[in-house]
């Protein structure tokens, strides 16, 4: 995927150098071209390929910037095809004057950036909430993750009917921690230890013992759940 997008960076290279042919090779209607405006309107073109080019090339394929990237590149667009706007206005347009393309320009790139920002700003509070959750969900996650290969690599019939049983009770149970659970969370952890160890030694008696004890503790830590929600 990041490899496709390189070969895009490519072609905002190629439109590029063909934008500045088109800029510097076609004749003036009036015979003087290179005005401030043109410069301007010049610059304001180059910053967009630019910076779709940079964009396309160091594109990350980290899932979770893919995903907040999809806000991000739609908002970028949308700023570009402003200053990309306000650039052509004061290339191709002959009778504007310096105060009109410096206004022009001024207030794309102002509207641009207000765009871009604000939409900065939502998906670094939608990260911040995010990673929130993962370290609020990281016990139960772990804990679920150990189980069902536990269960799944269990070989005694009685055995792994306990663990399935276990590691159901952990699937769907409330996921969210919080401080006031640390307790039984610590004792479900270091109780879970010994299931591990009772079932690697084959040992159906204590294993199913101790997964009664773990199904009581993870039936009260989701009581407590909702009693502190």
């Amino acid at each position: 995927m990041k490899k496709l997008f390189r070969h895009y960076a490519i072609i905002w290279l190629i439109v590029l150098a063909f934008t500045n042919v088109l800029l510097f090779l076609t004749p003036a209607a009036d015979g003087n071209k290179f005005t401030v405006n043109f410069w301007l309107g010049y610059f304001m073109l180059t910053a967009v390929f630019v910076s779709m080019f940079l964009f396309c090339m160091f594109r990350s394929d980290d899932p979770d910037k893919i995903f907040y990237g999809l806000l991000l590149r739609k908002s970028a667009r949308n700023a570009f095809l402003i200053i990309f706007s306000a650039g052509c206005v004061c290339v191709f347009v002959p009778f504007l004057t310096i105060a009109g393309g410096i206004l022009i320009c001024a207030s794309a790139i102002t509207l641009a950036s207000i765009i871009f920002l604000r939409t900065m700003g939502a998906v670094s509070a939608a990260k911040e909430i995010g990673d929130k959750v993962r370290d609020r969900t990281s016990f139960m996650r772990t804990l679920t993750a150990r189980a069902e290969n536990l269960f799944k690599n269990s070989a005694v019939p009685g055995i792994k009917a306990r663990a399935k049983e276990v590691y159901e009770a952990i699937r769907y149970s409330d996921p969210v921690s919080n401080d006031g659970l640390k307790d039984i969370e610590d004792k479900i952890s270091l109780m879970f230890g010994e299931f591990s160890s009772a079932i690697s030694n084959n040992d159906l008696q204590k294993a199913s013992d101790i997964a009664d004890s773990l199904l009581t503790l993870l039936s009260e830590r989701n009581k407590k759940c909702k009693i502190l929600k």
